[in-house]
């Protein structure tokens, strides 16, 4: 592999990284400005998206957006083809890589576990969807952040 194709793997991973916790930040958003969807109503998102009713209130979602919009920039500055970054960038995309990959490995523990405190919905699609994109996105942002 040579240093070209080295830096368009990271700028792919970046992107990669950067889109989905965008479009992440972008459900939150939604969901905040007051939409259930893809559920009817609030309880039954709550049941598909935290394991248990209530669904958490319109600031604490719109804070998550934020923190996943935030996450989404660090990985656009930090894949991006730059001769040096600094140290807080790297740091930053340290830590998103790595709370990626905790939230998708223990998402598949938790949820494979029997019993629990999260609806069978959510702990299916945890197992098949959630916990899994967690993992390929901090791949990914462990990847878009190398040098």
């Amino acid at each position: 592999m040579n240093i070209r194709q080295g830096t368009e793997i990271h700028l792919v991973a970046g992107a990669i990284a950067a889109a989905g916790l965008a479009a992440a930040a972008a459900l939150h958003i939604l969901w905040a400005s007051g939409s259930s969807w893809p559920a009817k109503d609030y309880d039954e998102l709550a049941d598909l998206v935290v394991g248990r009713g209530p669904f958490p209130s319109r600031p604490l979602t719109a804070i998550v957006a934020i923190s996943l919009m935030g996450a989404s920039l660090i990985a656009v500055l930090a894949s991006r083809p730059a001769p040096s970054h600094s140290r807080l960038v790297r740091l930053g995309m340290k830590a998103v890589a790595g709370t990626l990959l905790a939230r998708g490995a223990s998402g598949l523990v938790w949820s494979s576990l029997p019993g629990g405190k999260a609806s069978p919905e959510y702990r299916h699609w945890d197992r098949r969807l959630y916990s899994p994109l967690c993992i390929v996105l901090g791949v990914c942002a462990a990847i878009g952040g190398r040098r």
